[in-house]
């Protein structure tokens, strides 16, 4: 189930009531890992997140610095609980190559 949401009305609502579905397993917005965060326990098992947006990589730099700081704080602390895909577009090749080392090198903390 897919919600195209904004920052300002992230439509968060939405959640509760999706996880609580059993025929529902993925809901996808824009803000999901947001949500994700502060509601990890509540999610664990029941409803997997996408976070789908072309500009995630401008927001995460403007909220938490880098994607880098963002990613080295994050991924340790939902690694091997997460049910959140994080979709992002990047200028080239190299770029993207650049943000995947980094998703990879906060995995291996």
């Amino acid at each position: 189930m897919h919600f195209c949401t904004l920052a300002g009305r992230r439509s968060d609502q939405v959640f509760e009531p999706l996880a609580a579905s059993p025929g529902i397993a993925m809901a996808s917005t824009q803000f999901g890992f947001e949500y994700y965060v502060d509601h990890l326990d509540e999610l664990r098992g029941r409803l997997a997140i996408e976070a789908l947006y072309g500009d995630a990589h401008d927001y995460i730099c403007r909220k938490h610095g880098t994607f880098r700081d963002w990613a080295l704080d994050f991924v340790p602390r939902f690694k091997d609980e997460s049910g959140l895909i994080l979709f992002l577009q990047a200028p080239s090749v190299e770029a993207a190559r650049a943000l995947w080392d980094t998703w990879e090198q906060a995995h291996r903390r």
